[in-house]
């Protein structure tokens, strides 16, 4: 049987691994540069890159307040954004 993170109705596993959330929540260079022409703030740059991350590996936006805080710290780490964004 497959897990629930590897269902039709994929959900953020309760425990994440370092390597898995270096490999799937990671921005890269383009994306970065994508949401810096797109948003103004970091509030709203942080906001568009981890909603991206998200959908690239959920395939929908889930609610908000599901977002585990690991997923938003390490993109907003990865894009250089300050710690009280």
């Amino acid at each position: 049987m497959a897990t629930v993170e590897r269902t039709a109705y994929p959900r953020f596993p309760k425990v994440f691994s370092l390597k898995e959330l270096r490999a799937c929540y990671i921005p890269s260079a383009e994306e970065l540069d994508w949401a810096t022409r797109s948003t103004r703030g970091q509030e709203s740059r942080l906001g568009l890159l981890v909603l991206l991350k998200v959908f690239q590996q959920l395939h929908h936006f889930p609610d908000l307040d599901t977002i585990p805080a690991s997923v938003t710290e390490l993109v907003r780490i990865s894009a250089g954004l300050n710690p009280g964004t």
